[in-house]
């Protein structure tokens, strides 16, 4: 904040600096809202760490008690990595699709996710990969 409050004057270049200061914040925070760990780059993937993925983790074990199927969307492919880590430290399998993930994983031989023969109906996605699948069939 300091850093924004220290940048003087009106023209271009330092209100340009200030908006990217700003916007880095804003990233910051909501990484930092996702799980701790994402902001700070560890590998702790303990839930309890995150009150949203606490709240996450007991929504997708009810999910999947009820054989239904589920699409969770992320920004951030952290995340995503993330996610994968604390669910299977729920006991809970998953599997994480991001748009580098090649398409024959996703779609099998051009088939939608929930015909798709895979091992769970619990998935995370990055942003990236929603506009390859079909979302039929998720609650």
């Amino acid at each position: 904040m300091r850093e924004i409050e220290g940048i003087e004057g009106k023209d271009h270049a330092s209100l340009f600096k200030r908006e990217g200061l700003v916007l880095q914040m804003i990233m910051a925070l909501k990484q930092i809202y996702n799980h701790p760990a994402q902001f700070l780059k560890t590998n702790q993937s303990d839930a309890e760490l995150s009150g949203k993925s606490i709240l996450l983790t007991d929504l997708v074990r009810t999910i999947a008690e009820n054989e239904e199927k589920v699409l969770i969307f992320t920004e951030f492919r952290e995340m995503g990595n993330l996610l994968v880590k604390i669910l299977e430290k729920a006991g809970i399998q998953s599997m994480f699709l991001h748009g580098g993930t090649p398409l024959k994983k996703t779609h099998g031989n051009g088939r939608t996710i929930p015909e798709c023969p895979l091992t769970t109906s619990i998935h995370p996605l990055s942003e990236s990969s929603g506009n390859r699948s079909e979302l039929n069939g998720s609650n």
